[in-house]
């Protein structure tokens, strides 16, 4: 494919201009071997990495080329995956010669900007290929919300999701973008799809290999998400509260004529047997996929992340105290943001995706086609379908003993969207999308709802 055939009518942006030079130099260093010459550590990564207990001094070259200077803001802080799939696709369509260290060049004087600062000077047409992928995993994310509200919940709400999706142009404009959230949003959806398939596989007694096949998918899954994205690592709190209530649905249905059945041999014992090993295969194998491929947090994992967070957190302090300095009116949304206030957060959550604010700052999809302040559509259908699933998936689970997709979807989007108002430092629309396809998902379930009442109240059939 020749790059000049690339739409160029959307305007590239300083970060896809970064995203692109970094996906280049990761998947060359992963994947071919590259070594970065002149490797310079990042001072942000070296104080912590200091204060935290790493001997810097004993990393090889290999291993210190991923905290290099160059790197810093442009990625080695975030996961690769989503950099190497990007970084893959520019490498086998490109028409030029690839600059393997990332298209990265010192401060320019024109810029008057700190000259110690690394741009990037990546070519717009590998921009542009760089799009494609995420474009591609964006519409095949969608067509998994689909999937997912049709087979766990219902064929409208999977419809309505989806159309929700596609209507809203913020997501849309993320999600097309060359960046991270494409990527971490599909896998996401991905790991809630398998692990709704394995707990109902693990209700029903179906074939053991079967079950602990998806328990294996879904550990990848998981893995892949936050292999993109570290808020994917919302995941395991998901699985933290799923296991636990699919293990109390069991006890519950216990059949009380298998007395004197051994244990392992009951209905009992085997699901309960099955639930623990597929909890096991799925935390043990998401963790292991992220740590491999992530060479920045291999060794002394837990600590290599501890440091990437408060060299992040810190970053983004700075970032918005800068950012206040020069825009006093911005000063109000970005403390709110930044200094963790949670309850804060959750506020700018609300404004910007539920009920309308301000008509200019709005990502939702309602507030969006019907432009009017104090619109509250969005927030009203998720308020709507998450009491929905939260009453049926009740009922469910008391007199059917299930743990249906109606718990697994209100869980996982409750999740996200709690861990989301305390990962939030800044307003950028990115940082938004990861709720919404949980919200997409809310939507829909709260209108059929409300479509299934009208037609019982006319006597027709339920959709």
């Amino acid at each position: 494919m020749h790059m000049a055939s690339v739409s160029n009518e959307r305007q590239v942006t300083n970060d896809e201009r970064n995203w692109t030079a970094v996906s280049i130099s990761s998947y060359e260093m992963y994947f071919k071997g590259h070594q970065r010459p002149n490797v310079v550590m990042d001072s942000w990564f070296y104080t912590y990495a200091i204060e935290n207990g790493i001997d810097t001094a004993a990393m090889t070259p290999d291993q210190k080329q991923w905290y290099d200077f160059a790197m810093w803001t442009f990625g080695w802080k975030a996961p690769n995956l989503g950099k190497y799939i990007m970084g893959a696709y520019v490498a086998a369509n490109a028409d030029i010669e690839l600059d393997k260290n990332g298209y990265y060049e010192k401060g320019r004087a024109e810029l008057k900007e700190d000259t110690n600062i690394y741009y990037s000077r990546v070519p717009e047409e590998l921009i542009y290929l760089a799009r494609k992928p995420n474009a591609w995993m964006n519409g095949l994310a969608i067509g998994l919300v689909f999937l997912t509200g049709w087979f766990f919940l219902n064929y409208w709400s999977g419809l309505i999701a989806a159309i929700y999706l596609l209507l809203n142009k913020v997501y849309f404009s993320v999600n097309v973008a060359a960046g991270l959230d494409s990527p971490s949003i599909f896998f996401w959806v991905l790991a809630v799809f398998f692990l709704i398939a394995n707990i109902r596989y693990i209700l029903n007694r179906e074939k053991l290999w079967k079950t602990l096949l998806l328990a294996l998918v879904t550990g990848i899954m998981f893995g892949a998400a936050v292999a993109s994205k570290l808020n994917a690592a919302m995941f395991g709190y998901v699985c933290a509260i799923v296991f636990p209530l699919a293990g109390l649905a069991i006890l519950m249905d216990k059949n009380k004529a298998e007395k004197g059945v051994p244990f392992f041999k009951s209905a009992l014992g085997s699901r309960l047997t099955t639930l623990l090993i597929s909890g096991l295969i799925i935390a043990i194998t998401g963790p292991a996929l992220f740590v491999k491929l992530n060479p920045q947090v291999q060794g002394d994992t837990l600590t290599k992340v501890k440091v990437v967070q408060l060299s992040v957190d810190e970053f983004f302090k700075r970032r918005a105290n800068s950012q206040i300095a020069k825009n006093r009116q911005a000063r109000k949304v970005l403390t709110e943001v930044t200094f963790k206030k949670r309850d804060k957060a959750f506020s700018l959550i609300v404004r910007r995706n539920l009920f309308v604010e301000d008509t200019e700052k709005y990502y939702g999809t309602f507030g969006n086609l019907i432009k009017f302040k104090g619109n509250f559509l969005d927030g009203l259908f998720v308020l709507i379908g998450l009491l929905g699933m939260l009453w049926i998936g009740f009922t469910k689970f008391r007199k059917e003993k299930r743990l249906n997709g109606e718990w697994i979807i209100l869980i996982s989007f409750i999740v996200m969207l709690y861990g989301m108002s305390g990962f939030i430092w800044i307003d950028f629309a990115r940082y938004h999308m990861a709720i919404y396809p949980g919200m997409a998902l809310a939507v829909g379930y709260g209108i059929s709802l409300i479509i299934n009442e009208g037609i019982k109240r006319f006597g027709k059939q339920k959709v």
